[in-house]
């Protein structure tokens, strides 16, 4: 009688179940891995969009272009399980100027804002810097969570005569912004009279999934392919071992015809 479990078909159809298996297990992970990244990185980092517009709400509002923002993160920023905030920490170049940063005042933070940017210019301490395209637009990227020192450090010789005092903003937002990471401020500006805190409105665009996010797209492609290659492999393994039964059934059969022949 012959063995259902020998012979090169067999063995072939197994190495194909294996190998078919084991590229399934691989990309599964791989796919895990591509989707977890991005909402790491969202979790992590946010962007500051200025929007400075002169005269906003009149019939001839004016975008000041080509005007320089610098900004600089004066504390790190804890957030509860709801991606607010949830306390500051002064970063060590501004330990002089700490603050009890969750329970400042508007009129407060003006003032803080003000002495943390004669400090930040005097040593030198911006970490990035921008200029305001002809919208007045100007987005900071990659930005991790913090309070942020803004300020106008040169403007246009068109935009002279509109003053726009420094301020701070949060990342993630607070109050009916608490835990966006994208962050709109529109720049309060006078000529010469007391500016106040800008206002905040969430980016609510969403944004755009990174190389690795589209890359896990493809995977889980590829995995879906390699998953189906296991299931031919499975199912022609089964019709092979059924077409070896049969032959072996047949074999035993003509085997018995032959004996009664004989007999």
């Amino acid at each position: 009688m012959l063995d259902p479990h020998s012979g090169s078909e067999y063995g072939a159809a197994r190495v194909a179940a294996m190998i078919a298996a084991t590229i399934t297990i691989i990309l599964t992970g791989l796919v895990s891995f591509g989707f977890m990244v991005p909402y790491a990185q969202a979790d992590s980092f946010g962007t500051l969009t200025i929007n400075a517009v002169w005269g906003r709400d009149t019939a001839a509002p004016k975008s000041l272009a080509g005007d320089t923002y610098s900004i600089v993160r004066v504390a790190t920023a804890t957030t509860n399980n709801d991606g607010s905030v949830s306390s500051y920490k002064t970063v060590s170049d501004f330990s002089s100027l700490t603050a009890d940063w969750e329970r400042l005042t508007s009129s407060e933070y003006h003032d803080a804002a003000k002495k943390l940017a004669a400090y930040a210019a005097k040593n030198k301490l911006y970490q990035h810097s921008g200029i305001t395209n002809a919208a007045g637009q100007l987005t900071f990227q990659n930005l991790p969570l913090g309070l942020y020192l803004v300020s106008r450090t040169n403007s246009a010789k068109a935009n002279k005569a509109y003053d726009c005092d420094p301020f701070l903003i949060s990342i993630p937002g607070s109050g009916d912004t608490a835990a966006d990471l994208n962050i709109t401020v529109e720049p309060k500006f006078s000529a010469g009279t007391l500016v106040t805190p800008p206002e905040n409105n969430p980016n609510k665009e969403p944004v755009k999934p990174g190389v690795i996010g589209r890359t896990g797209a493809a995977v889980g492609s590829i995995a879906a392919a390699a998953g189906l290659m296991l299931l031919v492999a499975f199912v022609l393994f089964r019709l092979r071992m059924r077409r070896r039964m049969s032959d072996v059934n047949l074999s035993d059969k003509s085997h018995t015809d032959d004996e009664s022949v004989m007999k």
